[in-house]
């Protein structure tokens, strides 16, 4: 072999190592770490490394959206994890775990406060609000959300209690006067809103005991009286029909007990008419309140408006005075809507739109 052969055939060897080199590199650079060599062993540790620092810094963040996906990355090198970085993996992955199925529950309870603020059930929204603002495993932005929004429903809470400490004086004079139903009713919403209690003297709910003693009571005398009553004889038919037809006959000539029959039953019929008016105006109240209380001011105004028209229907059969009574009763019920709404609609206008 001439020295141009030798040259020719050292160089197709060359070239073919070369070729196979260029074909194997790009396969030994995809082989699992452990296929590698020794420092490239270290490079993978120093990767998961870096990443158990990175998924530490998102859970301090309270980022754990961000430190799942990171967790999910880093678990590919997982065959490669040496026993304590498998035991860091194991810590924040339970960590994670907890934190998100903790959140998502705070979050859902932040979705129903609007819904609880509607129904007037503040006191649960505040409940609500705050364990989420005290909460470790929300963001700082979603609990700024939280604290704006709890600064609202204690603002609302402010103004129910004073609306339930006016009602429980007017039902404390209710009480006094021994209007005990109307009183009742009163203490029976200031005892389920549990927005008021007095500082001195009974509660609501203590109240509403003393009433029921005093109902049971009055019940109980009327009973006993009802069975003290002789008993009733009833006469045969024939005896009662001559004893109508002298009834009759007695009252047609003198015409004295068949007026004072058309004078009673004109009483009764303005009795049941005053004390119909009396029950319109007391549900009137109650319901005011409790659509005020739950700044359902248009709902309120109906009302008032609906009360109105019973009372100008019944003016002139309830006389000047007790009409003067309910009318201005619906005056102040107009005027303390007015005022509320005002009040809430200046605490609620402002940009910012809470949760």
């Amino acid at each position: 072999m001439n020295e141009e052969q030798t040259c020719r055939t050292y160089g197709i060897i060359g070239g073919t190592v070369w070729l196979g080199l260029l074909i194997i590199a790009p396969v030994y650079l995809s082989l699992p770490v452990a296929a590698k060599t020794v420092p490239a062993g270290r490079s993978v540790n120093s990767v998961v490394e870096n990443w158990i620092a990175v998924i530490q810094t998102q859970c301090k963040r309270r980022l754990y959206t961000q430190a799942e996906e990171s967790l999910l990355r880093v678990k590919q090198y997982q065959v490669y994890f040496n026993e304590q970085q498998q035991y860091k993996i194991n810590e924040l992955s339970e960590e994670i775990e907890q934190s998100m199925s903790e959140k998502a529950r705070l979050l859902l309870n932040a979705d129903n406060v609007g819904r609880l603020i509607e129904e007037g059930e503040f006191l649960k929204a505040k409940a609500h609000l705050l364990e989420a603002v005290k909460s470790e495993v929300l963001s700082d932005e979603e609990r700024n959300r939280m604290k704006l929004t709890l600064q609202r429903v204690e603002a609302k809470i402010t103004e129910q209690r004073r609306l339930m400490a006016d009602l429980y004086k007017r039902s404390r004079k209710e009480y006094k006067k021994g209007n005990f139903e109307k009183a009742r009713q009163g203490f029976a919403i200031v005892a389920s809103s549990g927005l008021y209690v007095p500082g001195v003297g009974k509660t609501a709910e203590e109240y509403l005991a003393e009433i029921g003693q005093e109902q049971s009571k009055t019940n109980s005398d009327k009973k006993i009286v009802a069975d003290s009553k002789p008993p009733t004889v009833v006469m045969p038919v024939e005896q009662q029909n001559n004893q109508t037809q002298q009834e009759n006959s007695s009252a047609i000539p003198g015409g004295e007990r068949f007026g004072n029959k058309i004078q009673r039953n004109s009483t009764d019929k303005s009795n049941i008419k005053k004390s119909y008016i009396r029950a319109v105006m007391l549900d009137a109240q109650i319901k005011v309140t409790t659509h005020v209380g739950k700044a359902e001011f248009s709902l309120a105004k109906a009302v008032v408006q609906n009360a109105r028209t019973v009372l100008q229907k019944y003016s002139t059969d309830i006389g000047e005075v007790l009409y003067k009574q309910h009318n201005d009763t619906l005056q102040e019920l107009s005027r303390m809507i007015d005022e509320q709404q005002m009040k809430w609609e200046l605490r609620w206008d402002t940009k910012d739109s809470g949760l």
